[in-house]
């Protein structure tokens, strides 16, 4: 018979979670796991009862995630980039062997257009899925980035970024450490001098900035940075996140939606307490697409 502590590891639990989904008080289970008492026969009916519903579970997102990567026509490792998940894990998670991060469920709900709980309750079909066939192009093209980037001493990590004090102006491509996509209006201008010149093969961005607040999460999480890169308006495909520059200069990182007319753009926020905004195309400036996501871990 599995302990406690190997039954919490397997569901992939904290103490507080489990005491959560049993209803057994946390301190018990802090009791069992430290050999300072044990679990009675009931206590081990609800714990493999827990076990049996999260096995179930486990198998029915799993076969959404396969079923939401086949309609986007991508990999296991493409999608797994999306997720932060490595292709074995993304195996797992389809064979239902593991159930994924609350945070990669997020995402897939985001992506399909399917609540998080139905994702969870029951198998869904391919026509419930809502999301654009272009969001697999935009996965399949993806650059896969050091899942570790440190910005600074690059002498021990001589495949991170690095940085090039001379090169020529066509191919310079610019950290800007106190400029923010930012969750709303808070667009903080970078000085001149503030801007940091770096060099990453083979990505296709001008210009690299932090992302900060919260209105775009689980898509984009404050403190990664964003690399992005102007294009025409024209170019702008409706449900994709761009960072669009105001006419008065205050920026946003957000859906582009269509609005009431042609000459009108919504701009959507991922996270739902943030309301969506209607401009007039006469007041963008400028629009970036998003090419690459860095996940900030050190910063020297």
């Amino acid at each position: 018979m599995l302990s406690v502590k190997e039954i919490r590891n397997k569901l992939g639990l904290t103490q507080e979670e489990l005491a959560l989904k049993t209803g057994i008080p946390r301190d018990r289970i802090a009791k069992w796991e430290q050999g300072k008492s044990s679990p009675k026969t009931d206590d081990y009916l609800i714990l493999n009862k827990v076990i049996s519903e999260l096995d179930d579970t486990n198998l029915i997102i799993g076969t959404n995630i396969r079923k939401i990567r086949e309609y986007l026509d991508v990999t296991e490792r493409q999608l797994g980039q999306e997720l932060s998940a490595s292709e074995e894990m993304m195996k797992s998670y389809e064979s239902g062997k593991s159930r994924p991060t609350d945070k990669a469920i997020r995402i897939l709900s985001s992506y399909s257009g399917i609540s998080e709980d139905i994702l969870l309750q029951r198998i869904i079909d391919i026509s419930e899925i809502k999301c654009s066939k272009f969001l697999g192009d935009e996965i399949r093209n993806a650059i896969e980035l050091p899942k570790e980037v440190v910005l600074g001493d690059y002498s021990k990590n001589p495949n991170q970024i690095k940085f090039f004090p001379k090169m020529e102006e066509e191919e310079i491509q610019c950290y800007f450490p106190n400029v923010n996509a930012a969750a709303g209006l808070d667009f903080l201008t970078s000085n001149e001098n503030d801007k940091i010149p770096i060099k990453l093969p083979n990505v296709d961005a001008r210009y690299f900035i932090n992302v900060f607040g919260d209105s775009m999460y689980p898509k984009y999480c404050s403190g990664e940075i964003i690399g992005i890169k102007e294009i025409e308006k024209e170019m702008v495909f409706f449900g994709h996140a761009y960072v669009i520059e105001m006419e008065d200069g205050e920026a946003y990182l957000k859906y582009i939606k269509k609005g009431k007319s042609d000459e009108y753009w919504n701009l959507a926020s991922e996270n739902k307490k943030y309301e969506p905004k209607e401009f007039h195309l006469s007041k963008v400036r400028k629009v970036f697409i998003i090419k690459a996501v860095i996940t900030k871990t050190t910063l020297i």
